[in-house]
C-alpha cells in the first residue's frame, strides 16, 4: 500500500515542481507590476505638481498688471492728451479743486458745530 502511494507521488513530483516554479514566476511578476504601478503613480503625483505650481505661477501672474508702456510713455501720453484737449484737463482739475474746497468746508462746519 505504502509502496503504491510512494510510486504515485513520484510520477506527480515532476508535475509538482512545474507546478511550484510555475507558481514563483507569478509571484514574482505581481511583484513587478505592483512596484511597475508605484512607479507610475509616483511619476504622475510628480507630474500632477509640477502642473499645479505652474498653475498657481500663472494665476500669480495673471494677478499682476502688466503695462504694455513703461511708466515715462505713460505719463508721455498722458501729457499729449491733455495738450490734445485741454478742456478735459481744465474740467478735471476744476472738479477735483471744488471737491477738496467742499471737503474742507464740511469739515470746518463740523467742527465749529462741535465746538458750539
Amino acid at each position: 500500500m505504502i509502496v503504491k502511494y510512494r510510486d504515485k507521488v513520484k510520477s506527480m513530483e515532476s508535475k509538482i515542481e512545474a507546478i511550484m516554479t510555475e507558481e514563483e514566476a507569478e509571484r514574482t511578476i505581481a511583484k513587478a507590476e505592483i512596484e511597475a504601478n508605484k512607479a507610475i503613480k509616483s511619476l504622475e503625483s510628480r507630474n500632477a505638481k509640477k502642473k499645479k505650481k505652474n498653475a498657481i505661477a500663472e494665476t500669480r501672474d495673471e494677478g499682476q498688471r502688466q503695462w504694455f508702456q513703461s511708466h515715462k510713455d505713460r505719463s508721455d501720453g498722458k501729457i499729449t492728451f491733455f495738450y490734445h484737449y485741454p478742456s478735459v484737463a481744465f474740467s478735471t482739475t476744476y472738479i477735483l479743486l471744488n471737491t477738496n474746497r467742499r471737503n474742507e468746508a464740511s469739515q470746518r462746519e463740523a467742527s465749529d458745530s462741535k465746538g458750539a
